[in-house]
């Protein structure tokens, strides 16, 4: 009974010794690759930003929240007029960029996390091409970031919705309609056929209000 117990003892000393032997050089390393990343912050925005095309400017530049951050270096956000673009930073060096054109923007949202003092405000991205992207960031940038992608996606539903309708309006061929009608016969039917296919168009959104009442006066002088 006594060698059993001897050996239980035994191991754990092991262990431990292994744990302490092993362990604690590998944290002082992490923790110094994570400082040591946090000086190469400012370095690797400036790399960062050598990566937008000529004549695009940085709006935004933001860094993730060091809670996020404790196995791998902060990622950073950069907002431009055209684009979002997210580099993720591993532990031991390089990057890897995603990037998501503000057209492709289906939805941008920002929640403020528990004790925002140190974690601050998760933004969320999705977009038509893809995994959506997360980052935690400061909450002041959250909300500026929120703002200009709110911006950014009313602008670009507005664009895609009067794109959609001039295809619609191509498609049933609203922009070849003749409203002409033929002279000396009694022209009641035709006009009333033509007013119901301009109504029709209306209806489905191929043509809007004044172009629907630009046609019915035209049939309506004829």
């Amino acid at each position: 009974m006594a060698a059993i117990t001897t050996s239980i003892v035994f191991i754990l000393y092991s262990m431990v010794m292994v744990v302490t032997v092993i362990g604690i050089p590998f944290w002082a390393l992490h923790l110094f690759m994570l400082f040591r990343g946090a000086k190469r912050l400012e370095a690797d925005k400036a790399k960062f930003l050598q990566t937008l095309t000529s004549g695009e400017q940085a709006l935004c530049t933001v860094h993730e929240k060091r809670p996020f951050a404790l196995f791998h270096r902060r990622s950073v956000l950069i907002i431009t007029e055209s684009r979002v673009l997210l580099f993720k930073r591993p532990l031991f060096g390089g990057y890897k960029m995603t990037d998501i054109q503000w057209k492709d923007l289906r939805d941008a949202h920002v929640e403020q996390n528990i004790i925002p003092v140190f974690s601050g405000s998760h933004i969320h991205f999705s977009h038509r091409m893809g995994a959506p992207l997360d980052i935690n960031v400061d909450s002041d940038a959250a909300v500026e970031v929120y703002r200009y992608a709110q911006a950014q996606e009313q602008g670009w539903e507005e664009k895609h919705r009067v794109r959609d309708m001039e295809q619609h309006r191509a498609m049933s061929g609203a922009t070849h309609m003749e409203v002409n009608v033929g002279a000396g016969a009694d022209n009641g039917e035709d006009i009333l056929a033509k007013l119901s296919e301009a109504k029709a168009l209306l209806d489905q959104g191929a043509i809007n209000d004044v172009e629907f009442e630009t046609l019915k006066a035209k049939l309506l002088n004829a």
